[in-house]
């Protein structure tokens, strides 16, 4: 980060936040649901919020378009239950 704040970069992408900022309200889809329960119970399996606060100190603008891509967040928890 430091290398390209010095080669004036101006913001740069530090990935997704898996699982964070989805919904869990009663009328939402069974997707997000599951998605928040692995969320709010998964850190045994995956550091799903200490990973949200880390990107939380960059001030990140969250895209939640892609965070909200079902196959996609669905098949890496798929592949991290393999591991």
């Amino acid at each position: 980060m430091l290398w390209a704040k010095r080669n004036g970069y101006q913001r740069f992408n530090l990935g997704m936040a898996p699982l964070s900022g989805i919904e869990n309200r009663s009328l939402a889809p069974l997707w997000n649901r599951v998605g928040a329960l692995l969320f709010s119970r998964g850190e045994p399996f995956y550091n799903f919020q200490g990973l949200r606060l880390y990107k939380e100190k960059f001030d990140p603008i969250w895209d939640r378009d892609t965070s909200h891509r079902r196959a996609d967040w669905c098949c890496r928890i798929l592949r991290m239950s393999r591991r």
